[in-house]
């Protein structure tokens, strides 16, 4: 009887452990299919949802590990706030990055601050927060003072933080000239015209110069100069009080087709226009005028080929209204702005892309950034 309950004993205990491995075994089996099927949700699958476009899915998988506490937990934070960002929820990002530090403790957490409020149109906070935060990267931080209208500030700045042999001329040129067209506006003649003959020696590249003069230098034949090399580079043109005109740079190309019109020479003269066109199709004024002929001594055939290219432009244009191009990023814009809203470049923004396939970076809210604001009182 004792030997029987042994067995028995046994045979239960056996079992036991048979059913307990067998369930470890099944519940291991089901935990490994499910890590297997499981979509990943770490860092990089929200980068990779960011770069298909899907801004909703990051902000899902970012907001889930900071809840969790998974993981390094202020690589999510900055990721949430740079997802924000891009969706436009800029006061939510602005109330998440305000708690994660203190400004001037940490120069890349204010430079986000500074992009964040420059976003938001508040380029007044942006810059305040670069005077108190010395340690900000020099090109955002002379673009936020130069953005707000302290040029005058953005020109001290760059000086102290840079030496005579590292100093940009070309940059500081922009710098000085922003000061300049700071002085007329405010009517300060002298200082403006210190200033603007300054900026014009410094550097013949830099592109405020050309335009400060070309709306305020005291003598007129040096405006009709600097009006012409500025129409070489700008894809805008400006009347004599400054503002801009988004139809395209006027070009010493419609005078010389006008001449070999007027003399009967119709071909050349269309062919000169057509030359132009080939380079910038955009210019609107040679395109009136080439059209305008093409109807009037064109066969049928001239005219439709000339409507089907108008045709086309004219979609590009509606879909993207795109003048200028800044050549150190390749940022797209469609008005005239002084200082890239992408790569904080001053003075780049003009005919010919570095790289046309770029797109814009989160928001590139021109504020500050537009030509008019130098000649604001």
């Amino acid at each position: 009887m004792d030997l029987l309950l042994e067995d028995t004993w046994i045979t239960a205990i056996v079992g036991g452990v048979l059913v307990t491995l067998l369930t470890v075994l099944w519940v291991f089996i089901r935990v490994r299919r499910a890590r297997e099927s499981a979509r990943p949700r770490g860092i990089g699958a929200a980068l990779a949802y960011c770069l298909d476009g899907d801004l909703s899915e990051a902000r899902t998988i970012l907001e889930g590990r900071i809840r969790l506490r998974e993981g390094e937990l202020i690589d999510s934070i900055i990721g949430l706030v740079a997802v924000l960002r891009a969706q436009g929820e800029l006061q939510r990002a602005r109330g998440i990055l305000n708690r994660l530090v203190e400004p001037g403790q940490q120069a890349w957490v204010d430079a986000l601050r500074i992009r964040l409020e420059l976003d938001a149109g508040q380029t007044q906070v942006a810059a305040d927060y670069v005077m108190e935060c010395p340690r900000v990267p020099l090109g955002l931080g002379v673009a936020a003072l130069a953005r707000d209208g302290r040029w005058g500030e953005a020109l001290r700045v760059y000086r102290h933080r840079t030496s005579r042999k590292t100093r940009s001329s070309r940059l500081e040129a922009e710098l000085v000239a922003g000061a300049a067209a700071q002085a007329f506006s405010q009517g300060q003649e002298k200082a403006g015209r210190k200033a603007l003959k300054r900026s014009l020696s410094l550097n013949e590249d830099a592109l405020l110069p050309l335009v400060v003069g070309a709306r305020f230098h005291p003598k007129e034949s040096d405006r009709a100069e600097l009006r012409e090399r500025l129409r070489a580079r700008w894809p805008w043109t400006m009347n004599d009080l400054g503002e801009t005109i988004s139809v395209g740079a006027t070009s010493d190309v419609l005078q010389a087709a006008r001449a070999e019109y007027d003399v009967g020479k119709t071909e050349k003269a269309l062919a000169t226009l057509r030359d132009r066109l080939d380079v910038h199709p955009m210019d609107w004024r040679v395109r009136q005028q080439y059209t305008d002929w093409v109807l009037e001594h064109g066969d049928s055939g001239a005219w439709r080929g000339e409507l089907a290219e108008l045709t086309t432009l004219l979609e590009k244009v509606l879909g993207a209204a795109v003048q200028g191009f800044c050549s150190h990023c390749g940022l797209a814009v469609a008005e005239p702005v002084i200082i890239c809203p992408r790569c904080d470049s001053i003075g780049t923004v003009g005919w010919e892309p570095r790289n046309s396939e770029l797109q814009p970076r989160y928001l590139d809210d021109p504020v500050g950034a537009r030509m008019n604001t130098l000649f604001e009182d």
